[in-house]
């Protein structure tokens, strides 16, 4: 369970104390089973500034982040690089898909078209 920065606002998020915050309303009695008590995340931003996801650090108790905590994703762009290479795939399994369904549709059409084709004189 992690609680993402708001896309809008493409800035880091740093909860405290999740018991307190009102980002954590409606999961607070999962971070408390889950013994979460504070998280700091960052957006995940892709190299036109889209926000792609967030990444998170969880301290493991309630204090607020440091300068040494501060973990700026978009300093290290390996996050960055395989969400984006990852949805790269997926778009071109998806012409694929569509490239090989064109093809067996053409196929198809052509072979009706000879089958049903009537001797011409």
């Amino acid at each position: 369970m992690v609680l993402v920065a708001p896309p809008c606002t493409r800035r880091p998020v740093v909860v405290a104390d999740v018991m307190k915050d009102p980002l954590w309303t409606d999961y607070r009695e999962l971070a408390q089973i889950s013994g979460l008590r504070a998280c700091w995340s960052t957006p995940i931003l892709s190299a036109q500034g889209d926000v792609l996801g967030s990444f998170a650090m969880p301290p493991g108790k309630s204090r607020t982040a440091t300068r040494g905590d501060a973990v700026d994703a978009n300093r290290h762009p390996h996050c960055r690089y395989a969400i984006e290479r990852q949805r790269q795939q997926e778009i071109l399994r998806e012409r694929e898909a569509r490239i090989s369904l064109a093809a067996e549709s053409a196929d198809l059409a052509f072979g009706f078209c000879i089958r049903n084709r009537t001797p011409r004189g």
